[in-house]
C-alpha cells in the first residue's frame, strides 16, 4: 500500500509515517504551506490522510480539491481539536472518515488498514492463497505454516502481488506502490527484489510467473 500523508510543520505524522513504513508500506509526505495541489500527482497513492490541525478551513479546501483530482482514493482527516463542527466540514469537503488526534497510532493504522481493504475490494483480514497465508492486520506472511521473514520491500512486493493473485501486475504498478517519491530508482529495482521474494518463496505450490511484456503474475501451482 502507498500512503500519502498531508500535515503541517511538526505534527505527528512522522511519527505515523514510520510505523507505517514499518509495516511495509510505501509513504509520500507534504506539509500544507508547501503543497503545490494542483501540480499533486496522485497516481498509485492507495490512501490520503490529512492532518487538520488548527486550520480547518485549508484542510477542507485541499481535501475538496483532492477528491476532484480523485474521487476513489480513500481520504482519512485528523482532527486536533475534536470538534464536531471541524469533523462536518472535512466529511462535507470529501473525506471518507475522520479520526481524533487523540487516538493511539495502532487505532489509527487499524482505520487506515480497513480503508485499504474497502479499496481493494476485500474486507478480508486475512489473505490465503495456496499455501500462502497473508495476515493483513499483523502484517505477517505464512508459507506452508512456516513465518517468512521479509523485508519491508519484499513485503510490499507481495502484498502487491497477493491481493492480485492470479492476474498481471506491471512493473509500473509495483513501482507506483512500493517507492515513494523522492526515491532513486534503477531499471532493476523491481527485479532485483522480485528475486530475493522467489527465494524465499521457494515452494511447490506457489509461484511468481514473468510474463513478458505484462508483467509478474502471483498463482498456485498444482502438487503431486
Amino acid at each position: 500500500m502507498r500512503v500519502l500523508l498531508i500535515d503541517h510543520a511538526h505534527g505527528r505524522m512522522p511519527g505515523l509515517a514510520s510505523r507505517l513504513r514499518d509495516a511495509g508500506h510505501a509513504v509520500d509526505q507534504a506539509e500544507f504551506h508547501a503543497l503545490g495541489i494542483d501540480r499533486l500527482t496522485l497516481t498509485g497513492i492507495d490512501l490520503i490522510t490529512v492532518d487538520l490541525a488548527r486550520s480547518t478551513s485549508n484542510a477542507a479546501s485541499i481535501i475538496a480539491t483532492l477528491r476532484r483530482l480523485d474521487s476513489q482514493i480513500p481520504i482519512l482527516a485528523i482532527n486536533a481539536r475534536d470538534v464536531g463542527a471541524d469533523r462536518i466540514k472535512a466529511l462535507d469537503a470529501g473525506a471518507d472518515d475522520c479520526a481524533s488526534e487523540s487516538q493511539s497510532d495502532e487505532e489509527l493504522l487499524a482505520r487506515i488498514r480497513v480503508w485499504h481493504r474497502r479499496g481493494m475490494g476485500s474486507a478480508a483480514p486475512v489473505i490465503t492463497v495456496g499455501p500462502l497465508v497473508f495476515d493483513t492486520h499483523d502484517r505477517t506472511v505464512h508459507l506452508a505454516r512456516r513465518r517468512l521473514q521479509l523485508s519491508r520491500r519484499e513485503l510490499g512486493l507481495l502484498e502487491a502481488l497477493i491481493r492480485r493473485s492470479g492476474r498481471h501486475v506491471s512493473a509500473g504498478v509495483l513501482i507506483d506502490q512500493m517507492f515513494e517519491w523522492d526515491e532513486a530508482l534503477t531499471p532493476n529495482s523491481i527485479q532485483v527484489y522480485m528475486c530475493r521474494l522467489r527465494r524465499k518463496l521457494d515452494h511447490p505450490g506457489i509461484l511468481i510467473q514473468t510474463v513478458r511484456g505484462l508483467g509478474y503474475v502471483l498463482q498456485t501451482t498444482p502438487t503431486s
